[in-house]
């Protein structure tokens, strides 16, 4: 008998096989092609996916919808973003679902405090990864 396949299961499934086939890229290019990924999968649970969904003046990265109505929004994040959470609440005001995608390279007691402070009812599902990712080279220029 086959496993029925949940929501986190195929995000995680998803995450970790864009990893191994992009490798070591840049982290903007992960969080792009997984937020297009991300879009596409929302077909197999009977939904249609959309990227940069607009709410409170905000983007969301991706939602799912089912008939116009949002049922999951899902953020991906290589930093702690509280801003994400902001979104979240006003989804959640509208009946949304929500999912953290992070990939941070912070330390699990640094994402748990952040956590117990942005979602301290536990009531966004939250997935964990800790990835790497070539650095970006930042140039800085002389001010005289």
């Amino acid at each position: 008998m086959e496993e029925k396949k949940t929501v986190l299961s195929a995000v995680e499934t998803l995450m970790d096989d864009l990893y191994a086939e992009l490798g070591e890229v840049y982290s903007y290019t992960y969080h792009k092609q997984l937020q297009n990924r991300l879009v596409d999968l929302a077909s197999q649970f009977n939904c249609v996916g959309e990227a940069e969904y607009k709410i409170i003046g905000k983007s969301v990265d991706v939602v799912w919808k089912r008939r116009e109505k949002v049922m999951l929004a899902i953020e991906i994040d290589r930093r702690l973003n509280e801003n994400s959470f902001i979104k979240f609440e006003a989804i959640k005001r509208i009946g949304g679902k929500t999912l953290w995608v992070s990939y941070s390279h912070k330390k699990d007691e640094k994402i748990d405090q952040f956590l117990q402070k942005v979602n301290p009812n536990n009531d966004t599902h939250t997935i964990r990864k800790r990835l790497k990712f070539k650095k970006t080279i930042r140039k800085y220029h002389d001010t005289k």
